[in-house]
């Protein structure tokens, strides 16, 4: 086989696939299936990007929470799903895959429709099956360009590499704020992640309050909050995070749990401290010279309320003569 083939029997790699007898087969049903242990299995040959092939994600969930348990960067994705049984859905998975470093040579994405056929009835009716003509497509042509929800999707997750860089901004940026504020930006946040899972396009259409699991949640949804918190955050967040804090504000509270901001601001000399790091991490340079200007208009005007008679001093020494200013530098140091 051109395509290695992991069985959950033997746990290994079946370099020949003509043993997948009959017998296989029945050991297959027979005996408890080594899921887990495969999926090790794979990890450990350099497998890390996981997809499922099915109507609806029955192993996203458990194959996720294996790759939890390593360090190796990994992630899982499903195709479909039963609620959501419409192509835009399927290229979301496609795109998110997309950015995990998947190429995809399917040509299905064309923007020509293509024919349906009629399938054969159940058996129990007793109707013939005759094959004839395509019958035309009844759903519209769908474009080759990803539509803004996979797009918003993909953008959500991003790589392993830059979580440390998310985390740092997200802290700075609490940092900054009260208590009251840190809560309101992270539920926020949590509000903007939930309504992108539930496909809401305002996030004020999300109650915080309210139970994830009324709100339609089922154990993929919250795969899929935990991963696009996770990107947002740059934190390692369980697959249990929608089950263990059940509402967006109860997963807000956790992530201010989770993430290192200390105690709220309070003082200037706390802020001057935040204003600090924020100005070390910036690299816009725009953005520093007009920062770097707010802070001269700002050190003027400590200036002239810290010493009102500087103004007056400066004057002074304008009017004097040379005589004046030589006679001022013998009498403080002495004769040059």
């Amino acid at each position: 086989a051109t395509t290695p083939f992991y069985s959950t029997v033997t746990t290994t790699h079946l370099t020949d696939t003509t043993t997948l007898t009959p017998e296989y087969w029945y050991t297959n049903l027979r005996n408890t299936v080594q899921y887990h242990t495969t999926i090790q299995n794979l990890l450990h040959h350099g497998h890390t990007l996981y997809l499922e092939t099915s109507p609806h994600p029955i192993l996203t969930l458990p194959t996720q929470e294996t790759l939890d348990h390593h360090t190796t960067p990994a992630t899982t994705h499903p195709t479909l799903h039963r609620t959501h049984p419409t192509l835009t859905h399927f290229h979301t998975n496609l795109a998110t895959l997309h950015t995990h470093g998947a190429t995809s040579t399917s040509t299905s994405s064309s923007s020509t429709a293509e024919p349906r056929t009629t399938l054969p009835s159940y058996p129990f009716r007793h109707r013939n099956y005759w094959p004839a003509e395509p019958m035309a497509s009844d759903h519209r042509p769908v474009s080759a360009t990803p539509s803004a929800a996979p797009a918003a999707d993909a953008a959500a997750e991003t790589d392993q590499d830059t979580a440390g860089a998310t985390t740092d901004a997200l802290v700075l940026r609490l940092a900054s704020l009260d208590e009251p504020g840190r809560e309101e930006l992270l539920v926020e946040l949590v509000r903007t992640q939930v309504a992108a899972v539930l496909g809401a396009t305002d996030p004020r259409e999300v109650d915080p309050r309210r139970a994830l699991k009324e709100l339609g949640f089922d154990s993929l949804a919250a795969v899929s909050l935990r991963n696009r918190l996770g990107a947002a955050t740059g934190l390692s967040l369980p697959t249990t995070l929608a089950f263990d804090h059940p509402s967006a504000t109860a997963v807000a509270a956790f992530l201010g749990t989770q993430l290192d901001v200390g105690t709220p601001a309070t003082g200037i000399d706390t802020q001057l401290d935040r204003l600090t790091a924020a100005v070390a991490a910036s690299t816009d340079e725009t953005e520093r010279r007009r920062v770097a200007g707010a802070l001269q208009d700002l050190l003027a005007q400590l200036t002239a309320t810290a010493d009102p008679g500087r103004d007056e001093i400066s004057e002074r020494i304008d009017a004097a003569s040379d005589d004046d200013l030589f006679g001022l530098l013998d009498s403080t140091f002495g004769p040059l």
